[in-house]
């Protein structure tokens, strides 16, 4: 038995607590939530960036160059710097303390966003030196998003496979909740005054998610079940990632020639997804309606894109929705560039439109859909396509690294969309 395997089998039968009446409370599932939380965490800074572009924008809005990139802007600092960082990252690996990464990952990220709750309370803000600022923030938060992802991802893979799926379905919520969470802050707020208000809710809300993964990290690894208290683990008890890579050979290495032999199909679809996928923010922050406040609509705008991105990932757990020829799978990538016209075509900046409000929210709902959709067939196919175990490894870093150079691609290309939406 594998010492992951091993160790969720040990994870099962240490009870925590149990209430005089109810279901006991085991570490497994303790576990299980804290990296449901650090999913949610590592996510939540880039939807948040994005969902709150409205707030943004309007913050620079007499600066009008400054409000019309700012989607764009922090799209590419945010990818570029993940990019960068995940590769500088990828090459150090001897020695590496990856729950030491994780934590500093969550506290840069608390850091950014209590600065960013801080700032709220700074009315007319120099509208240049407040976009500095902000893309700073979207710097600094990228590079602890890959700090806090390396992190999560080596201690997942140690625990088992039930802690990479727990991490897996906090990714997708991180989409969903952002969005909510801004909507909310909107709804209880009852004057244009208040507007500050609704934001400092926001970001707050960032801040305690940043808080709560830290403090589920401490718990989990600080504390164990024993007779039904929390005990403190000794020191010789306490996880060592690197004991399994101590006491097997050196596997051999495989180059990233080797990989794309195998993978390219897949890594082609992964792209074209991705890519196309990044031209969303600026139609979502630049799409307006007749009817409902843009304050409103833009968040709702991106919230109904995410459930559709959750939506799509969920239905490939059905056979049916899986797709598994890679042909298919590129045509179908490549066929939602008719998104971009039919986007074009909707009530762009007020301008007018052939679509009213209800066809567009579809559309960002179904551009959304087909993302999960074709973003989780690839992976699953990934696990077929590659018969070894050292494949599998060195796949990981393959893809993580292709993923950021797709999503700078295509913050890249959203340039160019910014041009044509505000011409």
């Amino acid at each position: 038995m594998s010492a992951s395997n091993t160790s969720s089998v040990r994870d099962q039968n240490i009870v925590i607590f149990q209430l005089p009446y109810g279901p006991r409370f085991r570490l497994s599932a303790l576990k299980y939530v804290c990296f449901l939380v650090c999913g949610i965490a590592n996510l939540w800074p880039w939807n948040c960036f994005l969902s709150a572009s409205e707030y943004f924008q309007d913050s620079f809005s007499s600066k009008p160059v400054l409000a019309n990139t700012y989607s764009s802007s922090m799209m590419t600092i945010s990818t570029l710097a993940s990019a960068s960082f995940n590769l500088y990252l990828s090459q150090r690996q001897k020695g590496a303390d990856y729950r030491f990464r994780l934590n500093v990952g969550n506290m840069l990220q608390a850091a950014v966003f209590l600065l960013l709750t801080i700032s709220t309370f700074i009315k007319n803000k120099p509208p240049v030196l407040y976009f500095v600022y902000v893309m700073v923030s979207v710097f600094v938060s990228s590079c602890a998003t890959s700090f806090a992802q390396v992190g999560v991802l080596a201690l997942v893979n140690i625990e088992g496979p039930i802690y990479a799926n727990a991490n897996v379905v906090g990714n997708a919520v991180a989409g969903v909740l952002p969005s909510i969470s801004l909507i909310v802050s909107i709804l209880l707020s009852k004057t244009k005054s208040d507007r500050d208000r609704e934001v400092f809710n926001y970001f707050f809300t960032s801040l305690c998610i940043e808080f709560l993964a830290l403090s589920l990290i401490w718990i989990t690894y600080r504390y164990k079940a024993k007779a039904g208290q929390f005990q403190m683990l000794s020191s010789d008890t306490t996880l060592e990632l690197d004991d399994e890579s101590t006491n097997e050979p050196q596997e051999e290495h495989v180059s990233f020639r080797e990989l794309w032999d195998i993978l390219k199909y897949v890594q082609i679809t992964i792209f074209l997804t991705l890519a196309l996928t990044l031209t969303f923010p600026v139609f979502a922050s630049n799409v307006l309606s007749d009817k409902i406040d843009k304050k409103y609509f833009v968040p709702v705008a991106f919230l109904l894109w995410n459930l559709g991105d959750l939506g799509g990932r969920v239905i490939t757990a059905s056979s049916w929705f899986v797709l598994e020829d890679q042909r298919k799978m590129i045509i179908y990538a490549a066929l939602r560039v008719f998104f971009i016209p039919l986007f074009m075509m909707c009530n762009l900046q007020g301008r007018g439109g052939v679509f009213g409000d209800f066809t567009y929210l579809l559309l960002q709902l179904l551009f959304g859909l087909s993302n999960g959709q074709l973003f989780s067939s690839a992976f699953m196919t990934m696990g077929v396509l590659l018969t070894s175990d050292k494949e599998k490894k060195a796949a990981g870093g393959f893809t993580a690294f292709l993923i950021n150079v797709a999503l700078l691609f295509g913050s890249v290309v959203s340039y160019i969309f910014v041009y044509l939406v505000s011409a």
